[in-house]
């Protein structure tokens, strides 16, 4: 049987967030087939470099890894928005780099576990680097789209997932 472990920040640990609604790790755990298990490992203020934390944590009969971080380290460098234009540019680029060369250290050490890894993410750099593919398309803005191999517990190839939303005054 199956054994996801959710790996990461708020975006997975967001019992707090939720107003008496449903956690993340509840819908889930709702949605698994009969036997299959899931664990929260993510922890709400999580940075990059503290899912190497959360990996020495995993359980012993896991099978894939599910994995959302990075909001947080970019939230800590918000300060940069404060500084004059030619700062701003060149700290912006000093952050862009140190978020990439964490980001990477991060996947490499979560793909050396040898798990499947669904990766939930914004950041598109490293996927076109190393053999994954990214769909952009536009609808007057923009989107990405990444496309893996399914676990086995889904009973579909293939599912996009979007919303709308629509400002009325």
């Amino acid at each position: 049987m199956a054994h996801i472990v959710l790996l990461g920040d708020s975006i997975f640990d967001n019992s707090p967030y939720t107003n008496g609604g449903p956690a993340v790790i509840s819908q889930v755990t709702d949605e698994l087939p009969f036997g299959w298990d899931a664990t929260l490992l993510a922890v709400d203020g999580a940075v990059i470099k503290d899912v190497e934390k959360q990996l020495s944590k995993i359980p012993s009969n896991a099978t894939d890894l599910v994995i959302s971080v990075g909001g947080n380290d970019a939230l800590g460098e918000a300060g940069v928005l404060q500084l004059r234009t030619g700062n701003a540019f060149s700290a912006l680029a000093k952050i862009t780099k140190d978020f990439k060369a964490n980001y990477e250290r991060m996947l490499k050490k979560c793909i050396k576990t040898g798990f499947p890894i669904t990766l939930c993410t914004i950041y598109n750099g490293w996927f076109e680097e190393n053999g994954g593919l990214i769909i952009g398309s536009t609808f007057n803005k923009y989107c990405w789209i990444t496309l893996r191999k399914l676990p086995p517990f889904f009973d579909h190839k293939s599912r996009v997932v979007y919303s709308k939303i629509e400002s009325v005054k």
